[in-house]
């Protein structure tokens, strides 16, 4: 008979658990704005740098330049932590015509 340890099979099913559930996430978060797949990796490395402290999304389209004209609209979200250190994610659209 073997006498595996119930700590080793507890793990096991942890980690599976987190597995699974993190593929769930994914694959809901697949079909969301590029900009808000964001949020989530904040809040984790909001964790580990003890929280938010402030968020700012701004989406800006940029000037008419280039032959033909185009646009490129842009979201800029920039995070504040706790501990005072800062991250900026910047994410570029597909270019449009101007009008």
């Amino acid at each position: 008979m073997r006498g595996g340890s119930k700590g080793g099979s507890a793990l096991f099913l942890l980690l599976f658990m987190v597995l699974v559930f993190g593929a769930g996430v994914a694959a809901g978060t697949a079909f969301i704005a590029p900009a808000k797949l964001s949020i989530p990796q904040e809040q984790i490395i909001g964790l580990m740098r003890g929280g938010v402290r402030d968020q700012q999304e701004v989406q800006v389209v940029g000037d008419c330049s280039g032959d033909p004209p185009q646009s490129v609209p842009r979201t800029e979200r920039a995070v504040v932590f706790a501990d005072g250190t800062s991250m900026r994610v910047i994410i570029f659209g597909s270019p449009t015509a101007c009008e």
